[in-house]
C-alpha cells in the first residue's frame, strides 16, 4: 500500500509563473516598415511580401 498524505500544500506549489508570450518584430532596412506579430507565419508573410514588391531587405525577430 502507498503512502497517502493530505497534508495542505504550500500555495506556490500549484502557481507557475505566467510564460512571456512571444511576439516577432519585422523590420525593414531600407524604408520605415516596422511591425510585431504574435504568429510567425503572419511576421514571415510580411516579410516575403515586402522583400517582393520593393526589393528591401527585411528582416524578422523573435522577441518576448
Amino acid at each position: 500500500m502507498g503512502l497517502v498524505t493530505n497534508a495542505p500544500q504550500h500555495p506556490c506549489v500549484h502557481m507557475q509563473r505566467p510564460t512571456p508570450k512571444e511576439r516577432y518584430h519585422v523590420v525593414c532596412r531600407e524604408c520605415r516598415l516596422e511591425r510585431l506579430f504574435d504568429v510567425v507565419d503572419d511576421a514571415n508573410g510580411l516579410e516575403r511580401e515586402h522583400a517582393e514588391e520593393t526589393g528591401h531587405r527585411v528582416v524578422v525577430g523573435r522577441v518576448r
